[in-house]
C-alpha cells in the first residue's frame, strides 16, 4: 500500500508540475463523455491532489492575506498585500480546478456510474460538491451546467451562486445514497489519499459539508442553521481521526506546496507579525509555535514540513458549525457545549494538549465573537476562513492597505480572453458574492 502509494503521488506532482505555468485556457475543452483508458484509481488521486495542491498553494496564500494569516513582503505578493491583484493572478488557480479537478472528476462519475462502482462514484461526487463550493465561496457564479462538453461548447454560460449552492446539496445527497449501499466490486485503497476507502469516514465528510454550506446561508434564511444541525445529526465526525486531510510525500517533487514555495521563493512572504500571530502571541497560546517559527517568519513543522497535510474539513470545524448555529437559534447553552468541544479539537489536530483549551471559556456576552475567532485559529491556512470573515465580520480586521479588504477573487485573465461574454459583472476584488449581500 505504501509503495502504491508513493507512486500516485510522483505520477500527479509531476502532471502538476508540467502544466503549473500553463495558462492556455483548456478547461472546457476535454470532453468528459468520451474518458481516455484510466483506472479509477489514478483518477480519484489525481482529483484528490490537485485540489489538494490547488488549495493549500495559491489559494491559501491570497486568502491568508486577506484575513491577515499571512503578510506578503516581497515581490508580487507584497503587491497582492496591497490588494493589487492582476487577473492573470487568479489563473492558474482556475485552471487546476477546472482542467484537472473537475475535467478529472467528470470521468470518474462517467466510469463508476457506468460500471457500478459506488464507491468512487459517491467520492467523486463528494469531490464535486467540495470543489464547487470552494470555488464559488471564492468567485460566485460558475460555468456548470453548460461546461464539461469537450469542443461543443467552448464558451460556457455561468450559473448563478445561487444555482451552485443548490447543486452542492444536490450532489451530496447523491453522494450519500452511493456511499450507503452496495459498493460495487472495485473499491478505493491507498488510490484514495484522505480515507484510504473508508466510506464510513467519506459519508461523515458528506454531512459534515451538507452542514457547511446549509450554514453559508444562514444570512439569507435563519432556518438553514436548523438545516446545518440537522445534516450533522448524529452521522457527523466524532473524533479529530475523522478529519479529512491529504498529506504530502517526502521527496521534492512530492512535497506540500506551502513547504515548496517557501523553499522556492524565500522573502516572498512571512507568517509572523500577521493579525493571528499577534493575537495568538497576546494570549500566550500554545498554538502560536505549532503554526509559526517566529524567527524565520515561516511555519513552523507541523504546516511548514515536506510532507504536511492540507486539511478539508475537520471535528473541529464541526464543531464551531454547530456551536454557531445554535448561537443563530437563540440557544446558548448548546453554543456552549459545541464551542467547548471545538476548542479541544482544535488543540488535539495540532498536538497540543487539550488542557489549553481551558484558557478560553465561552462569553455569553459575545457568543458569535468568541465562536469565530477560536474558529479563526483552528483554520489556519484554511479558505474556509475568508468565508466565516465575510459572512460574519469576525475577526474584526482592518484594511492592510486602502478602506477595504477584498471579499472575493476576480475572474482570470483566461476567462477574460477567452469568454468574455459570459464573464458575470462587476468583476473586482471588493465585490459581495450573492450569499453575502
Amino acid at each position: 500500500m505504501r509503495t502504491n502509494k508513493l507512486f500516485y503521488i510522483l505520477l500527479c506532482s509531476v502532471l502538476l508540475t508540467i502544466t503549473a505555468c500553463d495558462f492556455i485556457n483548456d478547461d472546457f475543452t476535454k470532453d468528459p463523455n468520451n474518458p481516455t483508458s484510466v483506472t479509477p484509481g489514478a483518477l480519484l488521486t489525481s482529483i484528490e491532489t490537485s485540489i489538494a495542491y490547488t488549495q493549500g498553494g495559491e489559494v491559501s496564500r491570497y486568502t491568508s492575506i486577506f484575513i491577515q494569516s499571512l503578510k506578503g513582503i516581497g515581490r508580487q505578493h507584497e503587491a497582492y498585500n496591497r490588494y493589487i491583484m492582476p487577473a492573470e493572478t487568479f489563473n492558474n488557480i482556475w485552471s487546476n480546478y477546472y482542467s484537472t479537478a473537475l475535467e478529472d472528476i467528470q470521468q470518474l462519475k462517467i466510469l463508476a456510474d457506468g460500471k457500478g462502482y459506488k464507491a468512487y462514484a459517491g467520492i467523486a461526487k463528494a469531490l464535486e460538491a467540495y470543489t464547487i463550493g470552494t470555488m464559488t465561496d471564492l468567485w460566485g457564479g460558475l460555468p456548470y451546467s453548460n461546461a464539461f462538453k469537450g469542443t461543443d461548447n467552448l464558451q460556457p454560460t455561468y450559473d448563478s451562486q445561487e444555482e451552485i449552492y443548490a447543486k452542492i446539496q444536490e450532489l451530496l445527497t447523491a453522494a450519500k445514497a452511493d456511499l450507503s449501499g452496495d459498493l460495487g466490486d472495485i473499491t478505493p485503497d491507498a488510490d484514495d489519499f484522505i480515507y484510504e476507502g473508508n466510506t464510513d469516514r467519506w459519508l461523515k465528510f458528506v454531512n459534515v459539508l451538507s452542514a457547511r454550506y446549509y450554514l453559508h446561508l444562514s444570512k439569507k434564511d435563519a432556518s438553514n442553521a436548523q438545516k446545518a444541525i440537522e445534516a450533522i445529526g448524529t452521522a457527523g465526525f466524532e473524533t479529530t481521526e475523522d478529519d479529512a486531510k491529504y498529506a504530502f510525500g517526502n521527496s521534492e517533487t512530492a512535497a506540500n506546496p506551502a513547504y515548496q514555495f517557501l523553499q522556492q521563493r524565500a522573502g516572498d512572504i512571512t507568517y509572523a507579525d500577521t493579525y493571528l500571530t499577534d493575537k495568538l502571541d497576546a494570549m500566550n497560546d500554545p498554538r502560536l509555535e505549532v503554526y509559526v517559527d517566529m524567527e524565520s517568519g515561516d511555519l513552523a513543522s507541523f504546516y511548514g514540513s515536506i510532507n504536511s497535510p492540507v486539511f478539508f474539513l475537520t471535528y473541529a470545524e464541526q464543531n464551531f458549525i454547530l456551536a454557531e448555529a445554535y448561537v443563530i437559534k437563540s440557544d446558548l447553552v448548546k453554543a456552549k457545549q459545541y464551542y467547548d468541544i471545538g476548542v479541544k479539537a482544535a488543540m488535539k489536530q495540532v498536538g497540543v494538549p487539550e488542557s489549553a483549551a481551558a484558557a478560553y471559556p465561552f462569553d455569553v456576552t459575545k457568543p458569535l465573537e468568541t465562536i469565530m475567532l477560536q474558529k479563526y485559529f483552528a483554520l489556519f491556512l484554511q479558505p474556509e476562513s475568508f468565508v466565516d470573515w465575510r459572512r460574519t465580520g469576525y475577526p474584526a480586521i482592518t484594511p492592510n492597505s486602502g478602506t477595504e479588504i477584498p471579499r472575493r477573487f476576480t475572474y482570470p485573465q483566461s476567462e477574460l480572453d477567452y469568454n468574455s461574454a459570459n464573464v458575470p459583472k462587476p468583476n473586482t476584488l471588493f465585490d459581495k458574492v450573492w450569499w453575502e449581500q
